[in-house]
C-alpha cells in the first residue's frame, strides 16, 4: 500500500478511506456511469425512480432547512443515496461500516471530534497555504501525488464537467473539502442515531456560516470540494459524477438558496 512506508496516523487514515472508497467503487455503477451525461439514480439503488420519490416526500425538510440540503450532498450521492432529504435509504449497520472502516469513528465522542476538527479546516490547514503557493508559481511542500491528483481533475473536469472547470481553475481555498465532509458526516450521525434532528441541523448550520463567508456561490463551493479533495487526499472521477448530478438534479435547490442567503 502507498502509505505504508509511512504509517502516520494521518497517512492511516488516509489509506483506510481510500479502502473503502476503493469498496464502493467495486460494488456500485458509479465507476461505469461517471463519464455519462447524466444518470438515473434507481439504476444504482436498487430502486425504481417512483420508489426513490416516494422515499423523500414520505421524509421531507422543513422548508427553513432546504437550505443546507446541499452541504454533504457530493459525498452522500457517492452512497448512490438521494441528496434530497436528511433521511438514509440504507440501513444503520452500513453506515457504521463505512464510519469503522473509512473514518476509525466507533461512538459520538469520536464523530464530534471529527466535526470539529473539520470545521475548523483540518486539511485547509495542513495544505491551504502550500496549495496557494502552488497556484502561483511559488516554492510548495505539496507532493507529487497531489499535484498529480489536481491536474486528474482538472482534465476530468474539461472532459466531462466543463461548466465548473472555471471555477476550479480559479480554486485557491480548499476548505469547502472540510465543510463538506462536515455535513457528510452530521447527516451519517443522525442516520446512526448519534444525533437528532436538531443537532444535526445545528452543525450544518455552522458548517453553513462558513461556507456563506467564504464562498461567493454553490459553482465555487463545489469546485472547491473537488479541487480540496484532489490536494488534501486523491482524484476520484465518481465524485465528479456525484457533482454533475447534483448540478442537475439540484438547480432548482440551489438557485432557491444560494449561498449567500444562508
Amino acid at each position: 500500500m502507498k502509505y505504508a512506508a509511512n504509517p502516520t496516523s494521518e497517512n492511516m487514515l488516509k489509506m483506510q478511506e481510500e479502502m473503502a472508497i476503493l469498496s464502493q467503487q467495486m460494488s456500485g455503477a458509479y465507476v461505469q456511469m461517471a463519464g455519462a451525461d447524466g444518470f438515473d439514480e434507481s439504476d444504482l439503488l436498487g430502486y425504481s425512480e417512483e420508489e426513490i420519490e416516494q422515499f423523500i416526500r414520505d421524509h421531507p425538510v422543513p422548508a427553513d432547512k432546504e437550505k443546507y440540503l446541499p452541504i454533504g450532498a457530493l459525498l452522500i450521492i457517492t452512497h448512490d443515496e438521494p441528496w434530497q432529504t436528511i433521511i438514509s435509504m440504507a440501513e444503520k449497520d452500513y453506515w457504521s461500516d463505512v464510519l469503522k472502516e473509512g473514518w476509525g469513528i466507533k461512538n459520538i465522542t469520536e464523530g464530534k471530534k471529527m466535526l470539529t476538527s473539520l470545521l475548523e479546516g483540518r486539511h485547509n490547514t495542513k495544505f491551504g497555504e502550500d496549495f496557494r503557493k502552488f497556484k502561483a508559481g511559488k516554492p510548495n511542500k505539496l507532493d507529487e501525488e497531489s499535484i498529480e491528483n489536481y491536474e486528474e481533475t482538472m482534465e476530468c473536469l474539461k472532459e466531462y464537467l466543463p461548466v465548473l472547470l472555471p471555477f476550479a481553475q480559479k480554486c485557491e481555498n480548499i476548505y469547502a473539502w472540510d465543510l463538506e465532509r462536515t455535513g457528510y458526516l452530521a447527516r451519517i450521525y443522525l442516520n446512526m442515531g448519534w444525533l437528532n434532528d436538531t443537532e444535526t441541523y445545528e452543525w450544518l448550520d455552522k458548517a453553513s456560516k462558513i461556507i456563506k463567508k467564504e464562498y461567493p456561490g454553490w459553482n465555487e463551493y463545489i469546485a472547491a470540494v473537488l479541487v480540496g479533495r484532489a490536494v488534501a487526499f486523491s482524484f476520484d472521477d465518481i465524485v465528479v459524477a456525484a457533482a454533475e448530478e447534483l448540478l442537475t438534479s439540484g438547480k432548482e435547490t440551489l438557485e432557491k438558496h444560494p449561498v449567500g442567503r444562508l
